[in-house]
């Protein structure tokens, strides 16, 4: 931990999850296991949440699922503000340039923008559009 980075831990409170799957709720923990997502600068350092997260048993389905996060998506290492906040800046500068404000790679911005321009684009780019 540096001088540059701020990290917060945080812990889920509630004692059932909900499956995904059947819609049962479950008191059942498997096992926890702690999450890093980079959220926007706080103070002008580099924010980290450690998020605790349970993975729970359904007891009707027989599967495991593990409690979802409302600012993440589940394979990303990034708040989705983060994410959006990247994009934007990118949209007003460089790839090279944000990769160098936030540390970044720039395969790491490339790809964070590319994400974000599939969510911004319209379903029927060319809904109107004639001959």
């Amino acid at each position: 931990m540096s001088d540059t980075e701020l990290h917060l831990y945080l812990e889920c409170e509630g004692g059932t999850g909900v499956c995904p799957r059947c819609g049962q709720t479950s008191q059942q923990v498997r096992y926890t296991y702690r999450r890093v997502l980079r959220d926007l600068p706080l103070s002008g350092k580099a924010c980290y949440w450690h998020v605790g997260k349970r993975s729970f048993d359904c007891l009707r389905c027989r599967e495991t699922f593990s409690e979802p996060l409302d600012c993440a998506d589940p394979k990303r290492d990034d708040t989705t503000r983060y994410e959006e906040s990247i994009f934007h800046h990118v949209r007003q500068t460089t790839v090279w340039y944000v990769a160098q404000q936030e540390g970044l790679t720039d395969q790491v911005v490339a790809r964070i923008f590319l994400r974000q321009v599939h969510k911004h684009l319209p379903a029927d780019p060319f809904n109107g559009v004639t001959r």
